[in-house]
């Protein structure tokens, strides 16, 4: 690669300085080969191993966000009846008592009326009329956000209300359709 001649001049010139000045010029050589490798090999390596631990942390946070989804997946369909079992076990009634005691209104309540109705020859509509007194429009909102998102396909079929002073008399009418049995 390189010329003999060339190496050999090298040497000569080297052999000619004083041994301070060969000490300096070793010493620096070597500061520069160390700044050379600190800044090719080293750093490059360092930085693509603090981008690697900071993936693996991330995955490891990721993984354990999806564990903890899939355990509360798990206790949520663990106790939900499977096939046609639910049909039986679900009752308008508990579910508006219930719902209505989580949003405290169960002392407002003047009346709870269950009924029901042939759609047609499959299928049947189960309804409550439920008389709400001295209620706010955030407690009557509230109570009917429950409802919907209880996840059992209630809907309202009726629903009315009066105006007494600043509260409200509601008569509201949840209902759901299901397949005869």
């Amino acid at each position: 690669m390189w010329n003999s001649s060339f190496l050999s001049g090298l040497q000569d010139k080297f052999r000619a300085l004083g041994r301070r000045d060969r000490a300096a010029l070793c010493i620096g050589a070597a500061v520069l080969g160390a700044l050379v490798l600190y800044q090719f090999v080293f750093s490059p390596l360092s930085a693509a191993c603090k981008r690697l631990e900071a993936a693996v942390h991330s995955r490891e946070t990721e993984l354990q966000e999806l564990r903890q989804i899939a355990d509360r997946y798990e206790k949520l369909t663990s106790g939900r009846p499977k096939g046609g079992g639910e049909a039986e076990t679900f009752n308008l009634f508990a579910l508006l008592e219930t719902l209505a005691t989580k949003s405290n209104l169960m002392d407002r309540v003047d009346y709870m009326r269950p009924g029901s109705m042939d759609l047609d020859s499959l299928k049947k509509e189960d309804w409550v009329e439920v008389k709400l007194g001295e209620i706010t429009l955030k407690e009557l909102t509230d109570y009917l956000y429950r409802i919907r998102s209880s996840g059992k396909g209630v809907y309202i079929k009726r629903l009315s209300a009066r105006k007494n002073g600043d509260y409200l008399d509601v008569v509201l009418q949840p209902a759901v359709a299901r397949i005869k049995t």
